[in-house]
């Protein structure tokens, strides 16, 4: 009578078994190349998260800034259009009515103050004056001058309605460029805030913010209670045109007709409530370019 023995229980089988299970796991080293070719591919997916957080923000503060400078420039056009006027020396200038602007805007033309940051003198060349030569454009743009509001000369804001006496905000920074010569440029002093007075009613200085009683009324939007506006601010730079007149052949000069303008609209976050340092100047996220024509 035969036994049927396992080949397990066979004499020698469990050598080759324990052989066998061994081969099937994985050694140290191996388990540690495993774990280190995971950990560099988990290195390189979180490297990316900063790089899309950077990149989704520069998005949003992009979006952000054109909306409020495409606002900002319709209220411009909208000024030159609806509220411009000439001063007791016959110059130009417009209101502004837009988020930012602090003093309120007189409804009487007549108590109109250059000391309001409403107020938009455009700069001007003297009547008749003329640039000779071909090169009488360029001359004319870089002996003119150059506005930036809100107007930060607190000794004669703009100057008193006078354009020509006006301080040239062209002129009161310089910084070397990359030949090493120093050049004249324009200095933001101040800005126009966003959001500071967006809401009739609510206080988003309060610690607590808009309380319960007053984000229950129907007419708040819930967006209009967020502080993203408030992150902006918005200057303007207003010089003559480059084509304000045409050049003259048969003349030989070039005379401004004191008629057309090229605005840059200034947009800042971040902008800070402390006077600058004389070297200091700050970076805007976006700049806009128009002209318009009074």
């Amino acid at each position: 009578m035969s036994l049927n023995i396992p080949s397990r229980m066979k004499p020698g089988c469990r050598e080759e078994s324990l052989r066998s299970d061994r081969g099937a796991g994985f050694t140290l080293i191996e388990i540690l190349i495993a774990t280190s070719i995971l950990t560099l591919g988990l290195v390189g997916i979180l490297a990316l998260f900063p790089v899309a957080i950077k990149a989704g923000s520069s998005v949003v503060e992009s979006s952000n800034a054109v909306v409020i400078a495409q606002s900002v420039v319709d209220s411009i056009r909208s000024g030159i259009r609806n509220s411009k006027g000439l001063s007791k020396y016959q110059h130009s200038y417009f209101l502004l009515r837009h988020d930012g602007v602090e003093d309120k805007v007189p409804s009487d033309p007549k108590l109109v103050s250059p000391k309001g940051d409403y107020y938009i003198l455009l700069p001007r060349f003297k009547a008749g004056r003329k640039f000779r030569g071909r090169s009488g454009r360029a001359d004319s743009l870089s002996r003119g001058k150059l506005f930036i509001y809100p107007e930060s000369d607190t000794r004669t804001p703009s100057g008193g309605g006078n354009a020509l006496a006006a301080d040239d905000d062209g002129d009161d920074f310089q910084k070397e460029n990359e030949s090493g010569d120093r050049q004249d440029t324009y200095r933001v002093l101040k800005v126009y805030r966003l959001g500071q007075k967006l809401i009739p009613g609510g206080d988003p200085d309060d610690i607590g913010g808009f309380d319960a009683a007053f984000l229950s009324d129907k007419r708040v939007l819930s967006d209009m209670t967020i502080e993203t506006l408030r992150q902006y601010s918005y200057a303007i730079k207003v010089r003559s045109s480059y084509y304000d007149a045409d050049y003259s052949e048969s003349v030989g000069s070039y005379m401004p007709a004191n008629k057309l303008y090229h605005f840059t609209v200034l947009i800042f976050r971040g902008f800070p409530e402390r006077e600058l340092r004389s070297d200091e100047t700050i970076e805007p996220v976006m700049k806009v370019y128009f002209e318009a024509a009074i």
